[in-house]
């Protein structure tokens, strides 16, 4: 699915680099449904807003029926991936699950910035 329409790619994108963040606003924004984001200007408005909330929703805009919310996993500043949570728009509110999702998406931020990275510079043991 493209980054633009779906709440995980928009929490991804939200906390890309600028450069990747204009090349999708300037490529083609394909409408995917009738309720899918195609103009840049409130695409930008809606990745602005996931900086402000820390969380970025889809209402049908990937398929209909389908209504999501996603959290970016940051390595400091980096996306390395997102949580997300999706349901039906009959009966799913997705508004309602944003604070449980942001706490899931810093819990694993967070182990995975204890994670101890093996050491490639050690001196090897084998002669």
């Amino acid at each position: 699915m493209p980054l633009y329409c779906t709440a995980i790619g928009k929490a991804l994108l939200a906390h890309s680099d600028p450069a990747t963040i204009d090349r999708i606003l300037t490529g083609p924004l394909p409408r995917r449904t009738p309720r899918t984001i195609v103009a840049p200007g409130l695409l930008r408005t809606q990745l602005d807003n996931v900086l402000d909330q820390g969380v970025a929703y889809e209402y049908e805009e990937s398929a209909p029926g389908i209504v999501c919310l996603a959290a970016a996993i940051l390595d400091g500043t980096e996306p390395v991936a997102a949580v997300s949570v999706t349901g039906p728009a009959t009966r799913f509110r997705p508004e309602s699950h944003a604070t449980p999702v942001q706490a899931a998406a810093a819990g694993v931020a967070s182990i995975l910035a204890r994670r101890v990275m093996p050491n490639v510079s050690a001196p090897s043991l084998m002669g």
